[in-house]
């Protein structure tokens, strides 16, 4: 988010071309004389600078109370990078409570219990400088492939829930690398991107975990129709591949072909509307969400 435009003249000191920065953003991120900053030139020739390093406690613990308030705001403290959040109790947790917040927990990657009495436990965020947007990303299309596999081949419920929250961590680590890559310009190498491309990378990633969820759906159907199942699960693939190159010439025949997959679909539906068979309207209905988050993720391809 762009909270103000400051204007610099440019300056020539010998052969150099200088500008100053703004005392505020020196003032806020800690520069000092000697640090260095890395700068990031996007193919439209626009500058970004941001420090290598921030100065300041990177371990920042807070504390929450475990009420009905308590996932939101362990999602807005989580999300915020705090690296320690404790987690008190005013009694002993019930064995539904705890295992409802074990569940909860298990969403995070890198979130760990380490240390647990009856009245608190203290969670660790380890950093997460290892996975870059793009990994993130991809590790989750491919858990999303498995679930459709699942669904067509093992339908195994239990199995399909577990890729799921396992792509659930990796989005949530993507919306991590996203926030810290826009906010405080801390990124690992492979970051390195233009601005937009990671607005980008956070949408598709959104669109990704959808699709997951109507995958694990279609696992669940009575009569699996496979063949709508495998063209849906085709389309999504060639969408996403289009996507990651990127390619743009790739994608402008998906959006045509898109029409033609929805139309079918759509006359699978009325005729499951016009019979009665719900399972049927269920199933292709949720195909039909598929192929149309499928077509917004080949359109974002710039």
């Amino acid at each position: 988010m762009i909270v103000r435009v400051v204007e610099r003249s440019v300056q020539e000191i010998g052969k150099s071309l200088l500008i100053t920065l703004p005392k505020e953003w020196v003032n806020l991120l800690g520069v000092k004389k000697g640090n260095k900053l890395k700068i990031l030139i996007s193919e439209r020739g626009t500058l970004q600078v941001s420090p290598e390093f921030i100065d300041g406690d990177e371990h920042t613990t807070v504390t929450l109370h475990y009420d009905q308030h308590f996932k939101r705001r362990f999602l807005r403290d989580y999300f915020n990078g705090n690296e320690r959040i404790v987690i008190k109790f005013k009694r002993p947790l019930s064995e539904v409570e705890r295992k409802d917040l074990y569940v909860f927990l298990k969403r995070f990657m890198n979130a760990q219990i380490i240390e647990e009495t009856p009245t608190k436990k203290v969670v660790k965020c380890f950093k997460i400088d290892e996975l870059s947007i793009d990994e993130c990303l991809r590790r989750m299309f491919f858990l999303c492939m498995n679930i459709f596999d699942e669904a067509v081949e093992g339908r195994s419920h239990a199995k399909m829930q577990e890729l799921l929250d396992t792509m659930r961590r990796f989005y949530y680590m993507l919306v991590m690398q996203v926030r810290r890559f826009l906010s405080e310009g801390k990124y690992v190498k492979e970051n390195q991107i233009p601005l937009i491309r990671a607005l980008d990378f956070r949408m598709v990633a959104e669109k990704v975990e959808r699709i997951g969820h109507f995958a694990q759906e279609l696992g669940m159907s009575k009569h699996l129709n496979i063949k709508y199942v495998k063209i849906a699960r085709d389309y999504f693939q060639r969408s996403f591949n289009c996507f990651i190159k990127p390619d743009y010439d790739k994608a402008t025949p998906l959006w045509q072909e898109a029409w033609v997959i929805q139309k079918q679909i759509e006359k699978k539906i009325d005729q499951a509307h016009k019979s009665g068979n719900i399972d049927n309207y269920q199933e292709f209905s949720t195909l039909l969400w598929i192929s149309r988050t499928s077509k917004d993720i080949s359109m974002l391809i710039r």
